[in-house]
């Protein structure tokens, strides 16, 4: 299973930090959206939508209010813009609390399909417009935004596979560890310092504490999403959203840390 995950992310890799870093925003652009078709169509059969004609339609929808929304800012970004990912961000703070009382808090989940559908375009809009506008500000940024993931997703898995003891969330990852959680802050840590020593050389004190800020409040966030994703994968009663990534599962499964931590990065 590691080597099935090493051998896929230096697959990915290069791969992901090219098309952050060319400056052509509508080719990263459509490379999102693939991306968001794949996981939103695992996303489609983990919340029970049948029948690939509606899975279509759904996503689609999904695709064109992602399309309006970023063409409303191609020069500048909107307040009604930066308003809606505000709230996604504080959504994402309720998603929290959901998972934090899972599974008493799932119950109307588990009772309608039209809060399902919902939650889906919450998921995955503000992911893809943050995405977006920070590739346009600047894909430096971009780039800091999955190093910050990227650290805190394997500093939680190896932490958590040697340190592991006391469980993060048994209820909805018994697999996940606080050991992990505190891992993957850490290793955040240290990659955005390392970042901002190569990047932006000679950095002040007072931008070494910005960015460590940063860091740890976008893998806390990254935790957040990692954890709601476990939560409608243990609700539909599957270990992974899908099988197209050797020893990583799905494409939700690859991204869901990046749903919660681009709009709050942003």
């Amino acid at each position: 299973m590691l080597i099935k995950r090493i051998f896929t992310a230096l697959v990915l890799l290069p791969l992901t930090i090219y098309l952050i870093l060319q400056n052509n925003n509508s080719v990263l652009i459509i490379s999102i959206s693939l991306i968001f078709v794949l996981a939103c169509l695992e996303y489609s059969s983990l919340i029970g939508l049948k029948g690939k004609p509606w899975k279509a339609v759904y996503i689609l929808l999904l695709l064109v209010a992602f399309y309006f929304l970023n063409s409303q800012a191609i020069d500048f970004m909107p307040y009604w813009q930066i308003f809606f990912l505000f709230f996604s961000a504080l959504w994402w703070l309720f998603n929290t609390y959901q998972v934090l009382t899972y599974p008493q808090s799932f119950a109307p989940w588990k009772q309608s399909i039209l809060l399902r559908l919902v939650a889906g375009g919450l998921i995955f809009l503000p992911m893809l417009v943050s995405l977006a506008a920070i590739h346009r500000i600047d894909n430096n940024a971009l780039l800091l935004l999955f190093l910050i993931v990227w650290a805190s997703d394997s500093g939680a898995y190896f932490f958590g596979r040697t340190f592991g003891n006391y469980k993060l969330c048994q209820n909805v990852s018994p697999a996940k560890t606080t050991e992990g959680a505190i891992g993957g802050v850490l290793l955040s840590l240290l990659a955005v310092n390392l970042y901002l020593y190569f990047v932006y050389h000679p950095a002040s004190i007072s931008q070494y504490y910005y960015f460590s800020i940063l860091s740890i409040a976008v893998s806390f966030a990254s935790i957040a999403g990692d954890l709601f994703e476990s939560a409608i994968k243990r609700t539909a009663n599957v270990k992974d959203s899908g099988y197209l990534l050797p020893g990583h599962g799905g494409i939700f499964d690859r991204i869901d840390s990046l749903t919660a931590a681009a709009p709050f990065f942003f």
